[in-house]
């Protein structure tokens, strides 16, 4: 498996108490809408659902979607300390491996 599917973190994973649906989340930034890069991140996120048979809805939210209390800035600033969090995840678990 691990030859066949990339290393996949998603940004938000929610499950909706009410109805215990659960959705894959992505957030991306506006100037990327209908990039090469969120069609492959959306084409790698339904292979993973699939893959592991989750029951999960994949959705794709741009800066532009989110109505909150923070800024652009705040949410850029918020993704940038995602990658981190997720390159150091990647990096801990390449060095478990060896």
């Amino acid at each position: 498996m691990a030859n066949t599917l990339p290393h996949y973190i998603p940004d938000l994973l929610i499950r909706r108490w009410e109805d215990h649906r659960a959705f894959l989340i992505e957030i991306k930034d506006d100037k990327d809408k209908g990039s090469e890069k969120v069609v492959r991140s959306e084409q790698i996120a339904r292979n993973y659902i699939e893959h592991f048979r989750f029951d999960w809805e994949y959705k794709v939210i741009f800066y532009s979607e989110i109505q909150s209390a923070m800024s652009k800035e705040q949410i850029s600033i918020f993704m940038k300390e995602v990658d981190i969090k997720t390159d150091l995840y990647k990096f801990k678990r390449e060095f478990e491996k060896n």
